[in-house]
């Protein structure tokens, strides 16, 4: 255990600093650094962590083997608080009723999203309309959501696709279980919400992109619509993130005041990628002093 939780610790410092660098990327305006940029640098945080585990310092004392089973402890918990509440949402959303659609049809070759495993369907269950799954995915529509309204369903189809054919949803589930692992550092709980808000910016400025049939007024629309709390409020078990819900209006006010529509974020995403790695390669030999003063270092407590 004691190795574990050293790998663990050097780990999470590398983990620690490369948060601190992309929450400072968050201080440059989207104009200039685009939201799907900010969200595709998220990906660098496992592969900090990865590469944390080489030329590790080896830690030992009389306390370090309390302290990880402390740490062994408190991750169970948290990984079984998760998995009981992936497991409820499965058990609360299986009656979900799949839908026909010609729209949903036109959305998924618009998006280049046929190959991706996705299904439209109705569920009371939700409050609002979400991507489900991680493998076998499915749109789930809300009460409110009038699939009889074209212009509607395509702009919330087109978004919801989005999501799904990047798989969102496996890297919320790789999120979280870093989040589990790294329980003792801040920055994973601070950094969820911040990393959520970035994977609905970037998926509007990829869905306002894919053709001219998106017209940035109606999914505005959209966006309004889908967050009004459904009717059947007695029957909605499944709720969105409050951060999330409390993000709308900002959300909002984004779409309204950049052209999306018109990034072309390549140089600005090697740029940023460069300058992130830059100080990743950096942060390397600063992230423990550990290693500045030898690979094995005992504790006697």
């Amino acid at each position: 255990m004691q190795t574990v939780f050293t790998v663990i610790l050097n780990m999470a410092v590398a983990v620690f600093l490369m948060q601190l660098i992309l929450l400072v990327l968050h201080f440059i305006p989207s104009r200039i650094l685009p939201a799907r940029v900010r969200y595709a640098l998220w990906n660098l945080i496992p592969l900090a962590a990865i590469a944390a585990i080489w030329d590790m310092p080896l830690l030992a004392g009389a306390y370090l083997d309390l302290v990880s089973q402390l740490w062994g402890v408190i991750l169970l918990v948290i990984l079984m608080l998760q998995l009981f509440t992936l497991f409820r949402k499965y058990f609360l959303l299986r009656g979900s009723r799949k839908i026909e659609s010609r729209i949903f049809e036109i959305c998924l070759h618009d998006c280049k999203a046929e190959r991706t495993a996705v299904k439209l369907a109705r569920s009371n269950a939700v409050d609002t309309p979400i991507t489900w799954g991680i493998f076998y995915k499915r749109i789930l529509l809300s009460a409110n959501i009038d699939t009889e309204d074209t212009s509607l369903m395509y702009h919330l189809c087109c978004h919801e696709l989005i999501h799904a054919k990047r798989s969102d949803n496996l890297r919320k589930v790789i999120f979280r279980l870093l989040q589990g692992i790294f329980w003792f550092n801040p920055l994973m709980w601070i950094c969820y919400p911040v990393y959520l808000r970035d994977m609905e910016d970037s998926c509007d400025e990829v869905t306002l992109r894919i053709s001219e049939k998106i017209k940035k007024e109606e999914y505005l629309h959209m966006i309004a619509l889908a967050q009004r709390p459904s009717e059947e409020k007695e029957e909605v078990q499944v709720h969105l993130l409050p951060h999330v819900t409390r993000y709308t209006p900002k959300r909002i006010k984004n779409i309204r005041s950049d052209d999306l529509q018109h990034r072309q974020p390549v140089l600005l995403t090697i740029f940023a990628v460069t300058i992130v790695v830059a100080a990743g390669i950096g942060g390397y030999f600063i992230r423990s002093p550990l290693l500045l003063v030898g690979s094995r270092i005992s504790y006697n407590g």
